[in-house]
C-alpha cells in the first residue's frame, strides 16, 4: 500500500511514516504539511490511502478532502485528529472519508485500521466513537460550519457568500444554532463554541 501522510506537524509526520516504513510492508510516498499541497500531491503521486490531520492551515479540510474523494474514488482517506471535541468527530465521521482515528490511538490499531480501511472497510475508532457520543449538541453540517464561521467573526453576508446562500437563511441557521445551544445571542454562541473547542488547533 501506498500512503501520502498530510500533517503540518513535522516530528509527527517523521513518526508515522517511521511507525509504517518499519511495523508494516507499506510504503509512505509523500509528506506535506498543508492543504494547499494535498491536492496537486493527490494528483501527481499515485497512492492508496491518504492519512490526513483535520486542522491544518491552508483551508476547509473537510472541503478538499471530499473534493479529492468524488474525483479519486479508490483512494482510501482517513483523518488522523488530535480534536477533542465530540461535535468536530461527529462532523468528520458523517463525511465520504473511509475512517476517522485520534492521534490518542494505539500506534497497533492505527495499523491496523489502516489495513481494514484498504480492505472496503469504514471505520470510526471506539475512541473516536465515544468522544462524539459526548457531544455537547447536535448539529447538522451545515449548521457546524455557519457556527465555525460566526466564530472566525464573519457576518451573515460574508457566510451567506463563502456557502452560497441568503444572508437571511444564515440567519434562519443561526437562530436555530442558538435554540439548540440554548442561549440568547452571539456572544454566547461563540464563547459555548470556544467550549467546545470547534476551532482548536491540534
Amino acid at each position: 500500500m501506498k500512503i501520502i501522510i498530510a500533517d503540518d506537524h513535522g516530528i509527527f509526520r517523521s513518526s508515522l511514516s517511521f511507525l509504517i516504513s518499519n511495523k508494516t510492508d507499506h510504503s509512505v510516498v509523500a509528506e506535506i504539511e498543508s492543504l494547499e499541497q494535498i491536492i496537486p500531491c493527490v494528483q501527481s503521486t499515485p497512492a492508496d490511502l491518504l492519512l490526513v490531520d483535520y486542522h491544518m492551515p491552508g483551508g476547509d479540510s473537510l472541503e478538499k478532502v471530499e473534493y479529492i474523494k468524488h474525483r479519486y474514488e479508490n483512494l482510501k482517506i482517513v483523518f488522523l485528529t488530535g480534536t477533542q471535541s465530540g461535535v468536530v468527530l461527529k462532523h468528520i465521521a458523517q463525511s465520504h472519508v473511509d475512517g476517522v482515528l485520534h492521534k490518542e490511538e494505539d500506534a497497533e490499531d492505527i495499523l491496523k485500521t489502516m489495513d481494514a480501511v484498504f480492505d472496503g472497510a469504514k471505520i470510526i475508532s471506539t475512541l473516536v466513537q465515544s468522544r462524539i457520543e459526548s457531544a455537547d449538541i447536535d448539529l447538522t453540517r451545515r449548521e457546524f460550519e455557519i457556527l465555525c464561521l460566526i466564530m472566525k467573526g464573519k457576518s451573515s453576508a460574508e457566510i451567506g457568500a463563502l456557502v452560497n446562500v441568503a444572508a437571511r437563511t444564515v440567519d434562519k441557521h443561526k437562530e436555530n444554532i442558538m435554540k439548540k445551544a440554548g442561549v440568547s445571542n452571539v456572544v454566547q454562541l461563540v464563547e459555548l463554541g470556544h467550549k467546545m473547542r470547534l476551532l482548536e488547533v491540534d
